[in-house]
């Protein structure tokens, strides 16, 4: 926890460190405002949100919206395509979890709000 003046408010700081190569590590700090935020949980949001603005930053070219770090055609078209085959195969997968639920006459609240749902809908999902 750290208490920026500039910020008049509590920050949580988790401090990733890399030993890999003892001569040379790296760490990466991650913050949040939110000061009940375990770190873990701070960790598992940055690294879905790193997932999300990687493919999203490197499909904009691609669809024409803006220039994005990736300059190699084959870079973009392969990240935009994974986006999209990512997206096709969880909505794949919500629905023939829906049909599921309908043919077995399941309660979609009881089957949504399973632990394992999120996993079955992302599943085979390259980058999900």
């Amino acid at each position: 926890m750290v208490w920026p003046k500039t910020r008049k408010r509590r920050w949580r700081l988790v401090v990733l460190l890399n030993r890999k190569d003892p001569a040379n590590p790296r760490f990466v700090v991650l913050g949040s405002t939110d000061p009940t935020l375990h770190g873990h949980k701070l960790i598992d949001l940055y690294a879905a949100r790193f997932q999300i603005e990687f493919l999203f930053r490197d499909s904009k070219q691609f669809t024409g919206l803006l220039d994005c770090q990736a300059r190699a055609a084959s870079a973009l078209d392969f990240h935009c395509n994974a986006s999209l085959a990512s997206w096709k195969q969880c909505h794949f997968n919500e629905r023939l979890l829906d049909v599921c639920m309908e043919k077995f006459a399941l309660a979609p609240t009881w089957v949504k709000n399973h632990a394992c749902y999120d996993e079955l809908r992302t599943y085979g999902a390259i980058a999900a």
